[in-house]
């Protein structure tokens, strides 16, 4: 296991549990990574508002061999408000994700 700290675009939010996401984060250093963000949907977590498609995050991450890894920290580095502000743009933006 090895923690590794980058940034990343969030590609893809599920839903896992009751309090939990599944997610999926393009990363300058790792690649796509898939990682569960524990407690993510509770009000009074960190991550409360930070998963949020097409943004630019630092994340922290715990590398597990063979397995899921686990987010640890994440801080939004740069919102583009100009993508969720028109459809078009989301629809843009969602088709990109999509093809990565």
């Amino acid at each position: 296991m090895s923690v590794i700290k980058t940034d990343g675009i969030l590609l893809r939010r599920m839903h896992f549990r009751n309090t939990s996401y599944i997610v999926d984060v393009f990363t300058e250093n790792a690649g796509r990574v898939s990682l569960l963000a524990k407690g993510a949907r509770r009000e009074k977590s960190g991550f409360f508002g930070q998963l949020t498609y097409c943004t630019l995050m630092e994340t922290v991450f715990i590398d597990r061999k063979g397995g899921m890894g686990i987010l640890t920290e994440c801080t939004v580095k740069e919102y583009f408000p100009g993508i969720h502000e028109n459809v078009n743009r989301i629809v843009c933006g969602l088709c990109f994700i999509r093809i990565l």
